[in-house]
């Protein structure tokens, strides 16, 4: 008994606890939220990297990473920050 939705709680059935369940949401949805936070700093900051290594490149110099490689970690990162989106979706 006492975790949400557990159906074997005597008089509880599917109702769940609503209180807790919202703070364990409004929690989620914190959590998210610096998550993307978090994200979209790192993402700014490999695009501002990313340019810099364009110049580099540009320049003909040799830079300490590629623009590709920089562009394979910023597609990982924009992918995790659609799915922290659709997460924080799907709890609101």
């Amino acid at each position: 008994c006492g975790i949400g939705l557990s159906s074997g709680c005597p008089g509880q059935g599917l109702q769940g606890d609503t209180g807790n369940d919202n703070i364990r949401v409004k929690s989620l949805n914190l959590y998210i939220q610096s998550a993307l936070d978090s994200l979209g700093d790192c993402t700014r900051e490999l695009q501002d990297a990313r340019l810099d290594v364009v110049e580099q490149e540009a320049a003909e110099q040799d830079p300490p990473v590629s623009s590709m490689a920089l562009d394979r970690v910023l597609a990982h990162c924009q992918k995790a920050q659609r799915e922290l989106q659709t997460m924080a979706r799907k709890v609101r």
